[in-house]
């Protein structure tokens, strides 16, 4: 079914925004290393969809995951009773869903020099695993342009006996 060509005609369209500001918040942990000049953040995203038309998007895959996962690493950090090499920020983002705007407005607001940001590791979905037939087969997704991340990981799964089958998606967007 073709509908045909108008011509000589106008359509014109009004819309509108209704728009609400909300008071959001990241949670942000410092963890003083020996060289302050040096900052590895680990961050992860604390929000999710909630509901929509009575369905409820469960976040607790998608954001309870990374964040835990985040507060795991810095307690055991804490607990090996040494500081760090180098100044770990823990970063709990909010409003992630919503454009990256706690991680965005954490970046346009730093209180080091970005000249400092060694390392920014992102945990999402850190739960998920490909299928209920395949429980050990997982996706790593890095940055393209620092392949020593799958390097890494290769070596301390072989060194710890860890058996996972992670399929490696390499991405040329940090």
């Amino acid at each position: 079914f073709l509908i045909p060509a108008m011509t000589d005609k106008s359509i014109y369209i009004k819309t509108s925004v209704k728009t609400t500001q909300v008071a959001v918040r990241n949670v942000i942990g410092i963890i003083e290393g020996n060289n302050p000049e040096q900052v590895i953040v680990l961050g992860a995203h604390y929000d999710h969809m909630g509901m929509n038309n009575g369905y409820i998007w469960n976040g607790a895959d998608d954001n309870g995951s990374g964040t835990v996962g985040v507060m795991t690493l810095a307690k055991a950090i804490m607990e090996t009773g040494k500081k760090p090499e180098k100044t770990i920020i823990i970063a709990l983002w909010t409003a992630e869903e919503e454009g990256l705007l706690g991680s965005r407005y954490y970046v346009q607001n730093l209180t080091y020099p970005l000249k400092n940001l060694r390392l920014n590791v992102n945990f999402d979905m850190i739960s998920r695993y490909i299928s209920d037939n395949e429980p050990k087969k997982i996706t790593m997704t890095y940055t393209s342009s620092y392949p020593g991340f799958k390097d890494m990981t290769t070596a301390n799964l072989k060194k710890y006996g860890i058996d996972l089958l992670i399929d490696y998606q390499p991405s040329a967007d940090p």
